[in-house]
């Protein structure tokens, strides 16, 4: 039986057992986590330096405070007070402190100080970590039993990801304390930072190797955290109803040949399970001494519980305290929530004042959490989860009750106050009225938001006025130039150039200015401009190759279908392979793939031009095409011998939908006309009508004004379901021509399919969609997003993808209900989408303006592990799943599926191998052509921590503790250890496995007379003389990373300054160095033909190998992962975050053809 947890949440009430959401406290018992506190006090104790690392929502916060402080304090040890490094007010303080995250630090630590003990501000700010723990007052009196905690330490990387050196100068201040005092320490920090530590962690003493991975809570923990509160408040938590509760719990959805399923998951989310004990508890007979199955209801939504109990409260805090609600849903996400998705920390309510705020707070209790330092009180979300549900529920609410000009403002503000969403034209004149006609007040970001549209349409009017005179100006200076031509020619032509130079310049300037406002219109401006360039013979402007360049990567089109313009009807065979469109004609298309690999698509057959089509659909295969005229004639088209069938239908259809076996149609309208067809005719008295599928057919009481909008079939063609403008689905047997079922499914229905073996049905309308369990009539899965429309099905129901008319494609996961893939090209209208049958990651986009096309989707927080061996580039997705890109593919998953997010990776090409590397320091070696797990070489947070790894030859190479360890890979029995000059940060294999080239983690001490130093070498796996590597290095500079070349002949060594310098392997000497424009590479690939492609975060190198001379810069819009240069004739193959793949040519002519093949717009 499921738990009740999609209704309002009661308020914690006096003698509720469970904390329901929010963090566990000092004083309250947690029950679930003895194995867990057992081990982390353990670990604290006798390791001193310990980081506690979770997933998000596993409650480290919770065994803190609740369970390992108390221990440690009844231990002896003195736990000073929690600690925090985002506090706002000192992000705000005057004059600035000299590092914001010591600041917080040093006041959460004062938080516990008399008053009268504490130190000034002025002087606080001056102080070094050491120097306060000197002079601060010993609470017990028993000097060095001090214990550190620092938690939500992820806020340290995530606050301000530009200010390196403050984070720097944090991380050494946090180990010269622990030096000098000898302190225990606990860090905590969710899981998904751990790799955004690794730059930093020499500084701190251990490296912080003693991990601890706090799980979700297992399936016995569960049940004690559920049986034991209701035991201590003298009530029995049946076991039965325990482990249903439980098992309801740990429900997820997995993917079978066979279709969805739900299975039984090893984990416990503790806040859900906190949520539905909180519920059941207020729901049973308080007389009651037993919980048993029966005070359960069917399951629901944990994040719509949170919802609607932020709902509730927030609107009963507006009645009570007659404060609008906007200003305390505004206050939530735009104070409590950090714009990178974290909580955030204030010092006052909605108002701004402590006593106009007490009544807010007060009705907000549950929601929010106070914490009282130095005398003031700071308020944040009472846990992560909120975080989510406040955002939509805040989306929501807007949708329903906000004007269009207050929506604007809204999604404006949120979005970084981009210039792109601002008002102009009639839209700021039509929101210029609307203000001018509102009662409440303009809230601060709407009062900015207007100015900031008004000055933006002022700006465009003087912009117009001063083209206006320019071209007046060149008019009249023409006429001039006209005029003297005789006298002064060989100065009208030197004008004339100089003019075009600067038209030119100027054009590129506006373009550059719009790309990230208007793509394709700065994409279409630079491949003029480079027409116009390579039309004289001479090589392409440098920026208009820059802006060529930033096109190509800004771009997520992969291919288009070659239209003359916008097309009215777009729809797909279930296999992919066909593409039909409406416009003048029918036009049906053939999926193909061109020598280099690349989609295109080819026109097979052009039908009924002329003849006004309205409709069209395929079956399955693509060998049958269906169109409906404007006058009701259906057209069947035989692919095999292009043979054509014809009947009338009624004049008027908007809608024809063939069957999978392309035999049967069913055509829809007008008004509320449905009916199904036979493709053949036979010798039936109606000829091809076989039955009306209407809702007066089905005896609904809405007949009259039930208009249908779509329908379906079933995979195997029996069943056939309608939807109308009314809500209703009609579920229909084909054979028979009788209704089956019928469903209420709420607004219109927008389109229709159906899941594995036909157990589900998809619906979807304006609000979102729905998948629903067609043997009870209840919902199974909700996708919902206030702004977007467009909603439709992938396969197998596990996807909904939907559109937003300013240019932007989303995919939704519908097992979780979260966005899971976006794709984004402004200033281009989106009408509707498709999913592509072939290809999760891409959607068939129909543009309002333009042609349409296939896009890809980047993944939301794809992982970012990458390598490239033997050039090609391995990279890992989000799921885990490694693929690569050569020159017979880009990204193609391989069998390979790694949990647990790699935070880097090793590919080994000519061995089908690669080595992922986990945050936990577990090390596995996987073969790529079977998927098959070779190896778990190295695991488990006791282990020393791995820096990298490397396989090739067989062999598996380890940066473990300064040293190399060697494995292998056969066997995974290890085979030896290499011990390097200095520690080793970085390692790579040669391909045969004779040797390890290492990069050392700090470069040796520098020559003073020739700046040079020892950065890495080259050491024989079967022993032998190691090989020293020395390149000039500036001061503070340290190798970032190492490479093998073509061939193993050279290898290569980057710096933390973006230095790259090539040496030649056997003798150590140093061929070149080279500063890299785009600085510090996160990848190297090396070509056969002598290039070197380096890959930075906003840029790619392209350096001649043999020169040590950058032959290209490619600028990019975006953040990349890697870049390789293939076979295709020379192009470089990117990866962009978020696993989108683009292509850019080397050469001139390529790159300017490559970006207008790809323009949506038609020139």
């Amino acid at each position: 039986m499921g738990v009740p947890v999609t209704g309002v949440l009661p308020d914690v009430q006096t003698g509720n057992p469970y904390v329901g959401p929010q963090s566990f406290r000092a004083g309250q018992h947690l029950y679930g986590r003895a194995v867990a506190l057992d081990t982390l006090f353990n670990l604290v104790v006798a390791e001193r330096i310990v980081l506690l690392y979770s997933p998000s929502g596993a409650g480290k916060s919770s065994l803190i405070n609740a369970a390992l402080i108390p221990d440690l304090n009844r231990e002896g040890l003195e736990v000073l007070p929690v600690i925090r490094v985002n506090t706002p007010h000192v992000a705000t303080m005057q004059p600035p402190p000299r590092n914001r995250y010591l600041m917080s630090t040093l006041m959460s630590l004062e938080s516990d100080v008399p008053e009268d003990r504490q130190v000034p501000l002025d002087r606080l700010r001056d102080m070094t970590l050491a120097e306060y723990l000197e002079q601060r007052p010993d609470q017990d009196g028993i000097p060095g039993n001090e214990v550190l905690v620092f938690d939500q330490f992820e806020e340290v990387l995530s606050l301000d990801p530009t200010d390196e050196d403050a984070k720097r100068e944090f991380f050494a201040q946090v180990g010269e304390a622990l030096r000098a005092h000898r302190l225990w320490a606990l860090f905590a920090i969710r899981e998904d930072h751990l790799a955004g530590l690794e730059p930093y962690l020499r500084a701190v003493p251990t490296r912080l190797r003693t991990r601890y991975r706090l799980d979700l809570l297992t399936a016995d923990e569960a049940f004690d955290a559920v049986v034991r509160p209701a035991q201590d408040a003298g009530v029995e938590f049946r076991a039965e109803a325990a482990h249903a509760l439980v098992d309801d719990l740990r429900q997820v959805r997995a993917q079978r040949l066979d279709g969805t399923v739900d299975v039984l998951g090893a984990y416990v989310e503790p806040v859900q399970l906190q949520l539905a004990c909180t519920t059941i508890w207020a729901r049973r007979d308080p007389g009651s001494t037993e919980i048993t199955t029966a005070d359960g209801v069917a399951g629901g939504s944990v994040e719509q519980a949170l919802a609607d109990y932020y709902d509730r409260r927030v609107a009963e805090a507006a009645r009570v305290t007659d404060v609008r609600e906007d200003v305390i849903r505004d206050w939530f996400e735009r104070r409590l929530i950090t714009p990178q998705g974290l909580r955030g920390q204030v010092l006052e309510g909605p108002l701004g004042t402590a006593e106009a705020d007490g009544p807010i707070l007060r009705e907000l209790e549950h929601l929010i959490r106070p914490e009282t330092r130095r005398q003031a009180t700071w308020y944040e979300l009472s846990h992560d989860r909120f975080i989510e549900p406040v955002r939509r529920s805040n989306a929501r609410w807007r949708a329903q009750h906000l004007t269009g000009f207050e929506q604007a403002a809204a999604l404006w503000d949120e979005n970084g106050r981009q210039r792109r969403l601002l008002l102009t034209g009639s839209h700021l004149a039509s929101a210029t009225a609307d203000v001018a006609t509102r009662r409440r007040p303009l809230q601060p970001h709407e009062r900015e938001f207007l100015e900031a549209s008004q000055a933006l349409e002022a700006d465009r009017r003087r912009d117009r006025r001063r083209r206006l005179w320019m071209r007046v100006l060149v008019l009249a200076l023409a006429v001039l130039l006209v005029a003297a031509i005789g006298l002064y020619g060989q100065t009208q032509r030197v004008l004339g150039t100089a003019k075009a130079d600067r038209a030119r310049e100027r054009t590129l300037f506006t373009a550059l200015a719009d790309l990230d406002q208007d793509a394709e219109k700065a994409a279409r401006a630079a491949v003029d401009v480079g027409r116009d360039d390579l039309s004289g013979d001479e090589p392409l402007g440098s920026n208009t190759r820059d802006l060529l360049h930033l096109a190509a990567t800004s771009t997520p089109v992969v291919a288009l279908l070659d239209t003359d313009g916008p097309v009215d009807v777009l729809v797909e065979s279930l296999d992919g392979q066909t593409v039909v469109t409406v416009d003048s004609a029918v036009t049906v298309w053939a999926r193909e793939v061109d020598d280099a690999g690349r989609t295109t698509f080819a026109r097979a057959a052009t039908l009924l031009d002329g003849e006004s089509p309205v409709a069209a659909d395929v079956s399955a295969d693509g060998s049958v095409v269906v169109a409906g005229l404007e006058d009701g004639t259906i057209v069947v088209w035989e692919r095999a011998d292009g043979s054509t069938a014809r009947w009338a239908g009624p004049a008027g259809l908007h809608t024809v939908v063939a069957a999978p076996d392309g035999r049967s149609v069913v055509s829809l309208g007008p008004d509320t006309s449905a009916t199904l067809w036979a493709v053949d005719g036979g010798r039936r008295a109606d000829r091809h009508r076989l039955f009306d599928a209407t809702a007066a057919q089905a005896g609904d009481a809405d007949a009259a004004t039930a208009w249908p909008f779509t329908a379906a079939f079933s995979a195997d063609g029996r069943t056939l379901a309608t939807g109308d403008d009314t809500g209703t689905v009609q579920l229909w047997d084909v054979a028979a021509g009788r209704l089956l079922q019928r469903l209420e499914v709420g607004g219109a229905v927008q389109q229709l399919r159906f899941g594995p073996g036909a157990a589900t049905l998809g619906t979807s309308d304006d609000s979102g969609a729905v998948v629903w369990d067609l043997a009870t009539g209840e919902k199974s899965a909700t996708v919902t997003d206030p702004g977007l429309t467009g909603f439709v099905f992938g396969p197998d129901l596990t996807t909904v993808l939907a559109s937003a008319s300013w240019g932007a494609v989303q995919r939704f996961d519908v097992a979780t209900g979260a966005r899971d893939g976006t794709a984004f090209l402004p200033g281009t209208g989106v009408s509707g989408v498709l999913p592509d049958e072939t290809t999760p990651r891409q959607a068939l986009v129909l543009a309002s303006d333009g042609r349409t096309g296939v896009w890809q989707l980047a993944d939301d927080g794809d992982a970012r592990a990458v390598d490239v061996s033997e050039g090609v580039a391995y990279g890992v997705r989000a799921d885990g799943t490694v693929v690569r890109s050569d020159d017979t593919g880009i990204a193609t998953a391989t069998p390979v599926v790694a949990p647990d997010s790699p935070w880097t990776i090793d590919a080994d090409e000519p061995g089908a191998r690669v080595a992922t590397v986990n945050p936990d320091g577990t090390v596995r070696v996987w073969d790529t052509t079977t998927g098959a797990l070779l190896h778990e070489v190295l695991s488990g947070p006791d282990q020393p921590f791995v820096d990298d790894a490397s396989v090739a030859g067989g062999r598996l190479a380890l940066a473990v503790a300064g040293e190399v360890r060697l494995v292998d890979v056969a066997t995974g029995a290890a085979v030896g250890a290499l011990q390097p000059a200095e520690d080793a940060g970085h390692v790579e294999l040669l391909p045969d496995g004779s040797a390890a080239v290492v990069a050392y983690a700090a470069a040796a001490s520098t020559d003073p007379a020739t700046s040079v130093a020892e950065v890495g070498e080259v050491l024989p796996t079967a022993g032998g003389i190691p090989v020293r590597l020395r390149m000039p290095l500036a001061r503070g500079d340290a190798p970032s990373d190492v490479a093998v070349g073509s061939g193993a002949r050279q290898v290569a060594v980057t710096t933390q300054a973006g230095v790259l310098g090539l040496f030649d392997r056997t003798t150590g000497r140093l061929l070149w160095s080279t500063p890299l424009p785009h600085l510090r590479p996160q990848t190297l690939a090396f070509t056969s033909d002598g290039l070197v492609v380096a890959t930075g975060e906003r840029g790619i190198d392209v350096v001649d190998a043999r020169r040590g001379r950058v032959v290209r810069e490619i600028p990019s819009s975006t953040w990349l992962d890697v870049a390789t240069v293939s076979g295709r004739a020379g192009d470089v193959v990117v990866t962009l975050w978020g696993g989108q793949v683009v292509e850019v040519p080397l050469d001139d002519r390529g790159l300017v053809d490559g970006v207008e093949q790809r323009l949506v717009e038609t020139g």
